[in-house]
C-alpha cells in the first residue's frame, strides 16, 4: 500500500490536539462529536465545520467521558415500557438528532438527548455493573439497546426504554476494550486482542487472532459481511464474517493511531459493491478506504 493520501483539515480542526480524544461520527455522517479535554461535549456540523451545540453536564468534572456511541434514540413496540410508572421512566429523545451515549471512568453511562440539549437517562450510576471503566460502547440499529463493556469479563447490555440490565454476554477474561453492533442479521463483536463475533442469542459465530495489543474501535460494514477493527499498532484489519478463514482479509495501513473508525455504503448509496472506511487518526487526520464487498482487494480513495 502506498501512503495514505486522504486528509481533512476540517478534522484536524474539531480533534484539538489530545490524541485520547473521544470522538464519533453519528449515523448519517453529518455531525461530528468531540469531547474536550474539560469534559465538555462539542458536536460540530461536518458540511459547514461550525460548532453546531456543545453539552456540559452540570458534573462534568466529576468523571471523565471515556467513550462514545450515537443511536437514534427510537424505541420498538416490542420493548416499549408498558405501564405508565414505566413510561415516566423511559428515555425520552429527539429522533432528529437522536441520543448521545457516553462511558464513563466511574462506570455510569451518560445518555444525552441531543436535540434537547439534556441528559436523558444515567444507567449505573454506581458503576457496579460495568465493574469500573466503561472502556466502550454501541447502540443497536434500533436504538433500544446498549452495549457496554470494560474490565469485567460481561459485556453488559440495557434495555434503554426501561433503564435496566437485558441480559449480560460473555467476553474476554481480560475484559473488553472495543465493541461493535450491526449488520443485516444482529451480530455483535467483542473485542479485546482477540476479536469475537457472536448472533443475537450470543452463540459465536467467528473468532480472529485480532491485534498485539487491545483493540481500540470497531464497526460491522452495512450488510454485517466485513468487521474492521483497529488498535494501538496503527494497523486497521478487515476480517470477513462469511469466510471460513482466521487472517486478516485486508490491512490498512496509517501514520498514526486510529482513534475512531466509520463504514459507509460507497457514496452512500446503500447495495453498491463498495464500501468506504474512513479512519480518523490520533494526529487530526482522516484517512478514506475504499473496500470491496467481496475480500480482498481494498484500495485507497
Amino acid at each position: 500500500h502506498s501512503a495514505p493520501i486522504v486528509v481533512s483539515k476540517r478534522l484536524r480542526a474539531m480533534a484539538d490536539d489530545d490524541g485520547r480524544r473521544v470522538c464519533a461520527f453519528n449515523g448519517t455522517n453529518t455531525l461530528f462529536a468531540c469531547v474536550s479535554s474539560d469534559n465538555r461535549i462539542n458536536v460540530w456540523d461536518v458540511a459547514s465545520g461550525a460548532l453546531r451545540m456543545q453539552l456540559v453536564d452540570s458534573g462534568h468534572l466529576d468523571a471523565h467521558y471515556t467513550c462514545m456511541a450515537w443511536g437514534d434514540g427510537g424505541v420498538d413496540s416490542d420493548v416499549a415500557p408498558r405501564s405508565r410508572k414505566a413510561a415516566k421512566k423511559a428515555i425520552s429523545v429527539d429522533t432528529e438528532l437522536g441520543l448521545l451515549a457516553l462511558g464513563t471512568s466511574t462506570g455510569a453511562v451518560v445518555v444525552w438527548d441531543v436535540q434537547g440539549g439534556r441528559v436523558s437517562r444515567v444507567l449505573d450510576e454506581t458503576g457496579s455493573e460495568h465493574g469500573g471503566t466503561v472502556e466502550c460502547i454501541a447502540v443497536s440499529a434500533s436504538g433500544t439497546s446498549l452495549f457496554a463493556g470494560g474490565r469485567a469479563r460481561d459485556v453488559v447490555e440495557w434495555d434503554l426504554a426501561a433503564g435496566r440490565v437485558r441480559r449480560r454476554i460473555r467476553s474476554d477474561k481480560h475484559g473488553t476494550s472495543a465493541i461493535a453492533v450491526g449488520g443485516i442479521k444482529p451480530q455483535l463483536a467483542v473485542a479485546n486482542a482477540a476479536v469475537r463475533v457472536l448472533d443475537a442469542s450470543g452463540k459465536r459465530l467467528a473468532r480472529y487472532p485480532g491485534h498485539a495489543s487491545p483493540a481500540r474501535c470497531a464497526q460491522f460494514s452495512p450488510n454485517g459481511r466485513v468487521l474492521i477493527t483497529a488498535a494501538a499498532d496503527r494497523d486497521v484489519r478487515a476480517w470477513s464474517v462469511v469466510a471460513d478463514d482466521s487472517a486478516p482479509s485486508a490491512s490498512l495501513p496509517c501514520r498514526s493511531s486510529a482513534r475512531s473508525i466509520d463504514v459507509r455504503d460507497c457514496d452512500g448509496v446503500p447495495g453498491e459493491e463498495e464500501h468506504d472506511v474512513v479512519v480518523t487518526e490520533v494526529d487530526g487526520s482522516a484517512i478514506v478506504w475504499r473496500l470491496p464487498s467481496a475480500l480482498p482487494g481494498t484500495r485507497e480513495l
